[in-house]
């Protein structure tokens, strides 16, 4: 017992630790290379291989903020082989001072990722076959700017970015690592990093959270380009010469290099300073084989090892079913007879819950759905449906699978579009763009596939668009953990830490992160579909005790079910949809559920 409880501790921390899982290889290379050939560890090797690392570093950084997006780049070789050739052609061709020359080869890097953005992500191209197109595209430039043949020769301020060094430390290094750090803070630090992520890890969870997914695609390019054009210039900048076919090939070994460092090729996971590790092993790789007298041909052997092992080792830490978290965690005492805290909730989430909500009920619906129409092909999901939900009630939204109750709130959450009619919100017609748009209009919902970024910690999925920051874009993470562990207390449910990965959750779990996602919005209608649908009997009591207690201080809600005998203990108002069509609308207090069932089956038209 005690060596299976240790087994699992370690392979827990080696998950959870993904920069661990290279790092260890990387030192033992290092170690056992050292100890056969003490060659390796001479101040002229580690100077020339550090160097060396430095160009692949930089590359791999660029791929790992694409593919933490979801997307994956195969064009930044040839991209930053064409920066080189375009810096080297200006000052070759034109005398073009070096910084000019410098910032026309980084403008062309620029315009390829540039397009690389606009066919991914306006023109909805797989990432694989836009960045493979422009690798090919990239090339034949190079090759015809430079008619095949090598530019050279190079101002020596030019060749001093690569050959040069800066406190016995060489330049390329240097870049590096400065834009190493530069990439770290973006990722792990800054608010576009968590988006990032987020949109890797579930693109649809991210736009109905509001962000603008196809200008993060779109910057994920463009950044990697950059980087892979810096790489370009320095390289060339290096050998003093540039070619069109310099850097080909460069662009497995950085996927690899990003892979390996614990990038996942699934997207919505990166790490930054396994990216490090990762590109130190495949930047010295070559110089391990040359020092241990192996031939060189073994390299693509290796590459093609390590390519499988990585990837399987990704693939097996997003199937595993324990929990890889062994932080401290939310310590919770059975509160399942106590009703929600609102006041802790909103204060997680950095809301006053003073007035939050109007107090005075207008005459007016707070909403109206006029003329609803939705086709989905030749499927008629909706048809003329109208449905106003006046200010401060619980209106109940029921019917069969297939009745058009998603749509339809979907639809009213700006989730989704319509074909035709129109939406009135307290009185005026409003087209909404989305559902950022909805939200910032006073509308939140609950999805029913909860929209969670499971790769994501409970904590960032609370706060998902909705960061708390530092100067409007450094991320407040201990905010963040501190909010979230209110909101779960307020909400009386059971989750192990805001640290815990989505994944690793129960289902009744995902639901109450959603639930409180959905509630903390601060939004005057909140729009639950299918609320209680993976909870427990104790759960769905303290969710029901939370919609009443909203509805106490002025929430207006719109809830779908399935439960009549929810809908019966809570809503004012219930609303009956059938095939696509409204059957109609009646007050609690005078209905019987055998009447809505026989609307809901079609009984009454039977009878």
């Amino acid at each position: 017992m005690f060596l299976k409880n240790l087994y699992r501790i370690l392979l827990g921390h080696l998950v959870q630790t993904r920069e661990l899982g290279v790092f260890v290889p990387l030192l033992l290379v290092m170690v056992i290379t050292g100890f056969i050939n003490p060659v390796f560890w001479s101040s002229a090797n580690m100077y020339n291989v550090s160097r060396d690392i430095s160009f692949l570093l930089i590359m791999s950084l660029g791929v790992t903020i694409v593919m933490l997006g979801g997307g994956i780049d195969i064009s930044v070789a040839m991209v930053g082989t064409l920066a080189g050739c375009v810096s080297g052609y200006m000052m070759v061709a034109f005398d073009f001072p070096v910084i000019l020359a410098i910032i026309c080869g980084l403008s062309s890097g620029l315009l390829c990722g540039f397009i690389n953005g606009f066919i991914a992500a306006w023109m909805g191209v797989p990432s694989i076959i836009t960045t493979l197109g422009m690798m090919f595209v990239s090339m034949g430039v190079a090759l015809v700017m430079s008619s095949g043949r090598p530019i050279f020769p190079f101002p020596d301020e030019y060749v001093f970015l690569g050959q040069g060094r800066l406190f016995e430390i060489p330049v390329p290094v240097l870049i590096s690592l400065i834009l190493w750090l530069i990439m770290y803070i973006l990722i792990h630090k800054s608010k576009l990093g968590f988006w990032m992520a987020a949109l890797g890890g579930n693109e649809e969870a991210a736009r109905r959270a509001g962000l603008d997914v196809l200008k993060l695609k779109w910057l994920g390019y463009i950044i990697a380009s950059f980087y892979s054009s810096v790489a370009g210039i320095l390289l060339s900048a290096r050998l003093g010469v540039a070619q069109a076919l310099l850097g080909f090939g460069m662009e497995l070994k950085a996927i690899v290099a990003t892979i390996i460092g614990g990038t996942s090729l699934f997207g919505g996971v990166a790490t930054i300073p396994g990216t490090l590790a990762g590109g130190a092993i495949m930047g010295m790789m070559t110089d391990v084989l040359v020092i241990l007298h192996i031939s060189t041909y073994w390299q693509n052997i290796f590459i093609g090892v390590l390519i499988i092992v990585a990837v399987s080792f990704d693939t097996y830490r997003r199937r595993i079913k324990f929990i890889p978290d062994f932080t401290k965690r939310l310590i919770q005492k059975d509160v399942f007879s106590e009703k929600p805290d609102l006041n802790l909730i909103y204060k997680g989430a950095g809301i006053s819950v003073n007035n939050l909500f109007k107090k005075e009920i207008s005459n007016e619906p707070l909403l109206k759905l006029k003329g609803i129409t939705k086709y989905f092909g030749y499927v008629h999901a909706l048809d003329n449906v109208d449905l106003d939900i006046n200010q401060g009630e619980i209106m109940a939204l029921v019917g069969d699978n297939g009745a058009g109750k998603s749509t339809l709130v979907k639809i009213a959450s700006g989730s989704l579009d319509y074909d035709q009619g129109n939406i009135e919100l307290r009185g005026n017609k409003i087209k909404f763009k989305g559902p950022r748009d909805a939200n910032s209009n006073g509308i939140s919902m609950l999805y029913q596939d909860l929209s969670l970024v499971e790769p994501r910690d409970v904590a960032a999925n609370l706060f998902l668009g909705k960061e708390p920051t530092h100067w409007g874009w450094y991320v407040d993470r201990k905010r963040m953990i501190e909010g979230s562990q209110l909101m779960l207390e307020g909400l009386r449910m059971k989750i192990p830490s805001p640290k815990t990965t989505v994944q690793y959750l129960s289902g009744g779990q995902r639901q109450g992160v959603a639930i409180a996602r959905a509630v903390t919005q601060g939004a005057s209608l909140l729009i639950l579909d299918e609320p209680t649908a993976a909870l427990g009997v104790q759960e769905t009591k303290q969710v029901l005790s939370l919609i009443e207690e909203l509805k106490n201080i002025g929430c207006t809600i719109l809830i779908i079910s399935h439960n009549l005998h929810h809908v019966f203990s809570i809503a004012d108002r219930i609303t009956v949809l059938r095939g696509g069509k409204k059957v109609g609308t009646w007050l609690k207090k005078e209905t019987k559920a055998e009447e809505i069932v026989s609307a809901i089956t079609g009984a009454d038209i039977l009878s």
